[in-house]
């Protein structure tokens, strides 16, 4: 039976070695589908919102125009030593009034673009272009 025995345990061992390929093949295929699934989703999440700033100076908006994308912040930082705003007639975007040496912020909730003023000061114009 020894004979018998280990005969049986030598075609045991031909039948695993003949799947190791496939074996190798499925782990290989599985953990680069695990890759790709985590590459993949790095790609779907979205940035991290950003802060970005407009200086209010020499009774201009710097910069004038600004990019910008959903859920960042934007501060508006008054260097003047009047009172202005940053305001959409009718719209979401009204700071009210900026005292000098203050500021206000506005966090894009949605896509657009807000042609704003000064109140105080009409010929004051700026743009916010939120996507």
């Amino acid at each position: 039976m020894g004979g018998a025995g280990h005969l049986m345990d030598c075609i045991m061992f031909l039948r695993r070695l003949r799947e190791w390929p496939v074996r190798i093949a499925r782990r290989a295929l599985s953990a680069a589908m695990l890759g790709l699934g985590a590459w993949a989703g790095v790609g779907c999440v979205s940035a991290k919102p950003s802060t970005h700033t407009v200086a209010i100076r020499g009774f201009q908006y710097l910069p004038d125009s600004l990019a910008v994308r959903v859920g960042d912040t934007v501060r508006w930082v008054n260097d003047d030593i009047v009172q202005h705003t940053a305001s959409v007639t009718g719209g979401d975007l009204d700071s009210k009034g900026i005292q000098s040496k203050q500021a206000w912020r506005f966090v894009a909730a949605r896509t657009g673009e807000y042609r704003y003023a000064c109140a105080f000061h009409p010929a004051m114009r700026g743009t916010l272009v939120v996507r």
